[in-house]
């Protein structure tokens, strides 16, 4: 599933995702620690936004303008803040170049793939972004 946040790209495998939604004002909640979580069907998750994670310039930052992407690893789930849903697409990995890995140790990305549209999209690796999240 691809995603925008500010002018980047991010591809979830769809295999990761429980649900995508428009949260509602009422259910977010932040912890005395200052974690935002939301509530969902009587059950608290914590809230990674992308353009916080990776220092991505966004005017969206608003959770109602946004969407929340509930995505799940080995029985932990996170809810993952993107600007929007671009929609499916089946996509080729490749691996982040060296000189990416050498330069900066960067959490939670699994590789890059070239979209259609000649974009390339960050793929996001949903168990290495959930183990460094507050709240889990």
């Amino acid at each position: 599933m691809n995603l925008k946040v500010g002018n980047s790209r991010y591809t979830i495998p769809i295999t990761a995702i429980k649900e995508s939604f428009r949260p509602v004002v009422d259910n977010l909640l932040v912890d005395p620690n200052g974690n935002e979580m939301i509530m969902v069907r009587g059950q608290c998750y914590p809230i990674l936004r992308l353009h916080r994670q990776y220092h991505v310039e966004t005017s969206i930052t608003d959770f109602t303008e946004g969407i929340l992407i509930m995505v799940e690893h080995d029985g932990k789930s996170c809810c993952i803040f993107a600007d929007e849903l671009l929609g499916q697409q089946q996509v080729v990995v490749k691996a982040l170049p060296n000189y990416i890995k050498r330069k900066k140790r960067i959490t939670g990305l699994g590789g890059c793939t070239l979209l259609g549209d000649g974009n390339i999209s960050l793929i996001i690796d949903v168990g290495s972004l959930i183990t460094n999240v507050d709240g889990l």
